[in-house]
């Protein structure tokens, strides 16, 4: 039986933790410039129930789904839904629905928790989980509820974006103040009023 000795060779490499931060920066600063992500809470005391047979869903669909293949054709490829009832559900639906014909764009639901939607109807919650099996990446923030995890999610949502879709019709605090810190951070906002 032959003795062998093992060797290892190591390659020396030139590394410069400086640049390679710089590099990752700049990766990540890229993918902010083409993402977008999208804002409008469910109870704006809008008449619409967000069921596809209601007229007022159909208009605001058909002017969520313009804005999403303007962004696309601008360029944005990675879109993130809060997956809170109503709004983001639908776009996170409509970007499904695009990725057929842009098959290079993606979708991202950003949780504030697991199980948020606990509470929801039978129907809400196999939409939900629908569209949650069909998205590209699934991220929570926090694995259970706390007092912070909405704004935490909102947090997430505002600093991996540049470009703001939302459904505001004046009434809703909590999208007006989206809106107020997307445009304070620079970010692009369309807003779709009815």
């Amino acid at each position: 039986m032959r003795n062998e000795k093992a060797t290892n060779e190591y390659v020396v490499v030139d590394f410069d933790l400086n640049e390679f931060m710089s590099q990752c920066e700049g990766i990540n600063e890229e993918l902010i410039s083409r993402t977008c992500f999208f804002a409008g809470c469910a109870n704006q005391g809008l008449i619409v129930s967000f069921d596809n047979q209601d007229d007022q869903y159909v208009q605001i669909r058909a002017r969520a789904k313009t804005e999403i293949e303007y962004a696309i054709n601008k360029g944005y490829i990675n879109f993130i839904s809060g997956m809170a009832l109503g709004f983001d559900t639908m776009c996170a639906e409509i970007v499904l629905e695009l990725r057929e014909k842009y098959s290079h764009i993606s979708l991202i639901c950003a949780l504030p928790y697991k199980k948020h939607y606990k509470s929801w109807t039978s129907p809400q919650r196999k939409r939900h989980k629908q569209v949650l099996k069909d998205a590209d990446i699934v991220r929570y923030v926090s694995k259970k509820y706390t007092e912070n995890c909405m704004l935490e999610r909102s947090g997430y949502l505002l600093n991996n974006s540049s470009l703001l879709i939302a459904l505001h019709n004046g009434k809703s605090r909590e999208v007006e103040y989206t809106i107020n810190l997307a445009t304070k951070g620079g970010l692009e906002v369309k807003v779709i009023d009815i």
